[in-house]
């Protein structure tokens, strides 16, 4: 493979080339569509609990590889090691679920209107599910997504992000192992947008799940209504935390810093405001503060750090935005602020 059919993995933290992944082409997209056209034939005629089998093999690989699949996840998006295992190991635990769910999907007899009338549903695959996963957890979405898409019958068509392509990689490897049909489990890697587009135009798709920014699940809903494909979608939020004047203090504190700082700030349901009565005002900030300064920021190798660096330099100029957007229009930075001076996307 060429230089200019591959793309670049960079650890955030050092700016280290870590590995080559390919960039797919549209032909070699509509390839993978194809193939898992022709696994959904024959997945979708496994029981509930043909599947499972698979799927609980697949956890089980995955937490026998463990340790190998949370380096890989620290060093391609640069969470701290610890946060990285959690993560790989509560995807097993998703896989487990789904694959246990899936027993449970029942039908249901309807009350009819006519007399001599029966009213049934029954529930079936949809088909090729076309799955869009995002940087900020991306063993977990991909373990999520795919439980759930092979767990109901299923094939589909992975697209990482082009941020953390590697783990997604392993993951699907590992299924492959299981010896789950040809067909079944699928990822491309490459231009988002062309790959997106190409879900959104094809025919075989019938379900497209995406987790990411708002701003692109606009777009994904206005090119969707083309095929009228269905479509879920897991956008960015905006979450207050509260501190009422009757709240645990240490408490409050504990949990907004434990919160704000998982995976280095960069969660869609992490904190992004915090409303304190203005009794607490003093003695709150006081203590985030002190909270704050104990966390250790370092590389996912390093021991007992809390925060790692931020995804890529964009990240980094875009908090550096945030923060002097926030001072200009009056805020006081009583803390922190800047970008470190040091190798990787860390900032204070």
């Amino acid at each position: 493979m060429t230089a200019s059919e591959s793309m670049t993995v960079i650890n955030p933290a050092t700016e280290a080339v870590i590995g080559q992944v390919p960039k797919v082409t549209p032909h070699q997209v509509d390839e993978a569509i194809h193939a898992a056209q022709q696994g959904f034939e024959i997945w979708s005629t496994y029981t509930a609990e043909e599947r499972e089998t698979y799927m609980l093999s697949w956890a089980d690989k995955i937490l026998e590889n463990q340790d190998m699949l949370a380096e890989l996840l620290s060093q391609e998006q640069g969470k701290p090691l610890n946060e990285a295992l959690g993560e790989v190991q509560v995807c097993a635990k998703f896989i487990r679920w789904s694959a246990e769910e899936a027993k449970r999907m029942n039908g249901d007899i309807l009350v009819p209107s006519k007399s001599h009338q029966r009213l049934s549903v029954i529930r079936q695959p949809v088909g090729v599910c076309a799955l869009i996963t995002p940087w900020n957890f991306p063993a977990a979405m991909v373990a999520r997504k795919v439980a759930a898409a092979i767990a109901t019958g299923c094939a589909f068509v992975l697209k990482p992000s082009s941020e953390t392509p590697q783990i997604a990689i392993a993951f699907i490897d590992l299924l492959n192992q299981t010896g789950i049909p040809n067909g079944v489990a699928n990822i491309v890697t490459g231009a988002s947008s062309m790959i997106s587009d190409a879900f959104l135009s094809h025919k075989v798709i019938k379900k497209i799940s995406f987790t990411g920014s708002t701003e692109v699940g606009k777009l994904l809903v206005e090119k969707s209504a083309q095929n009228l494909n269905r479509l879920s979608l897991e956008l960015g939020g905006n979450a207050p935390a509260i501190v009422f004047e009757d709240a645990d203090l240490e408490q409050a504190v504990s949990d907004i810093v434990e919160n704000k700082f998982e995976n280095n700030g960069q969660m869609c349901n992490g904190i992004n405001y915090i409303l304190v009565h203005e009794a607490l005002k003093a003695r709150f900030l006081t203590r985030l503060i002190d909270k704050v300064k104990a966390l250790k920021v370092g590389q996912w190798n390093d021991k007992d750090v809390n925060v790692g660096p931020l995804i890529n330099a964009k990240a980094q100029e875009n908090v550096a935005h945030i923060v002097s957007e926030a001072t200009t229009q009056g805020a006081s930075l009583v803390l922190g602020g800047h970008k470190m001076d040091r190798k990787g996307s860390f900032f204070e």
